[in-house]
């Protein structure tokens, strides 16, 4: 039997990794069920297969953009700074999209310009917990 000290037993000691990991999963399944909903909710709204497309465009260039430019700027200005910039614009992004679907206020541009500010703010926050991880 392996020691604890060694192996699996110390990977399953290093509860910071396993919180790294597991809230870095969540992360990726949230942003991959957003890319699926938020053209949905746009063809069920306007009943638009064509404004569907124009989103998930969008968010796709955004997503291009986003994934460019964020190591760039993360080398810039710092990995913890970017995660928190890319964290709070993306929250102010998601609840924007919430408030208006609430209050009915659903419109096209609305959706498309919160998706390509939130898009890549959400992907640049993915760098800093890569940083966090000490290389072996």
């Amino acid at each position: 039997m392996e020691s604890p000290n060694t192996g699996m037993g110390k990977l399953l000691g290093a509860h910071q990794l396993l919180r790294l990991l597991s809230s870095q999963s969540a992360s990726t399944y949230a942003n991959q069920v957003i890319a699926f909903v938020i053209p949905w909710l746009v063809q069920t709204r306007t009943g638009s297969a064509v404004n569907a497309g124009k989103v998930a465009f969008a968010m796709g260039i955004a997503a291009f953009v986003g994934i460019l430019s964020g190591g760039l700027i993360t080398d810039r200005i710092g990995g913890r700074k970017v995660s928190m910039i890319a964290d709070l614009l993306s929250t102010v992004t998601a609840l924007l999209l919430g408030i208006a679907v609430f209050f009915d206020f659903f419109s096209l541009w609305l959706v498309i310009v919160s998706q390509i500010i939130g898009v890549p703010c959400s992907l640049a926050g993915l760098s800093m917990p890569l940083r966090l991880v000490p290389v072996c």
